[in-house]
């Protein structure tokens, strides 16, 4: 059995080995940026990307035709910051489709919406059509304003959800972002393959969402989504080195974390980039 692992287009060509065994998982949904409006208002978070799906599939390299291209899905990027006073959230972009040839097809995570000033900006869809592996939604934002809303787990190995970010009410309170959707199961053949949703940004730390982390990598890559991040003080201005309140990025798949709100005359947080596809084979 030789195993490979692929994270760019290639190009597969068929060797001696007599079947190969097909595991794709799609881009990830970038998340929402956070509306921008006057102190004392409602002010949501942009909501988190949708976890891209994953399929496996054992093919007999007899119907192959001796090479198939090979497209690895790209995750969404973010909405950006929003820099003019009243205005809603951008919404993140649709990751796209991870295919092995017109064999076998994992479908993207949809991006997250921009928030609003009236309700909750829907979370981005989660890739399906993959039996074993459904995607995790992104979670839409609070609907008044409030703290961000932890991503949806994926189905078994399914990449998962971004959380949303934090919002502003009519109280001007602080608020933290959601934290990003676990993995699902994985199995592995090199070990330990935990993963967790990235982490909340803070109000009173970090304020940017931040990215999962996975230690080891397994062979099943476990795919999360990325956290949401934090409503800042009106009196201090956004970092633009860093992004202030900016979703933290998707992980294999998963949805990009939704940015926080702001009041005018500040930029709302940006929305994190869904995590990029992959594929496996297995060739025996």
């Amino acid at each position: 059995m030789i195993v490979n692992i692929y994270t760019s287009d290639f190009t597969y060509t068929v060797g001696s080995e007599t079947h190969v065994d097909v595991i794709l998982v799609a881009g990830g949904g970038g998340g929402g940026s956070g509306y921008r409006g006057a102190s004392s208002s409602q002010r949501g978070g942009g909501a988190g990307g949708g976890g891209a799906a994953r399929i496996r599939q054992a093919l007999p390299t007899s119907i192959l035709g001796g090479s198939v291209s090979v497209t690895i899905g790209l995750g969404g990027a973010g909405g950006t910051g929003i820099t003019v006073d009243n205005t809603n959230g951008n919404p993140g972009s649709d990751g796209t489709d991870t295919t092995f040839g017109a064999f076998v097809k994992a479908q993207k995570g949809l991006g997250g919406a921009g928030g609003n000033n009236s309700g909750a900006a829907t979370g981005g869809t989660n890739g399906t059509g993959a039996f074993n592996g459904i995607g995790g939604a992104g979670s839409s934002s609070h609907a008044s304003g409030g703290a961000g809303v932890t991503g949806a787990t994926s189905s078994i190995y399914g990449a998962s959800g971004g959380a949303s970010g934090g919002g502003l009410d009519t109280s001007n309170t602080l608020r933290n972002g959601g934290n990003g959707g676990a993995a699902g199961t994985s199995v592995t053949v090199l070990g330990s393959a935990a993963i967790f949703g990235g982490s909340t940004g803070t109000t009173t730390g970090v304020p940017d969402g931040l990215s999962p982390t996975l230690t080891p990598l397994g062979l099943f890559l476990a795919s999360a989504g990325a956290g949401g991040g934090a409503t800042q003080t009106n009196t201090i201005a956004p970092s633009p080195a860093v992004g202030t309140g900016r979703g933290g990025n998707g992980f294999f798949g998963g949805g990009g974390g939704g940015g926080a709100a702001s009041t005018n005359g500040y930029t709302s947080g940006a929305g994190g980039a869904g995590g990029d596809g992959y594929c496996v084979l297995i060739k025996s």
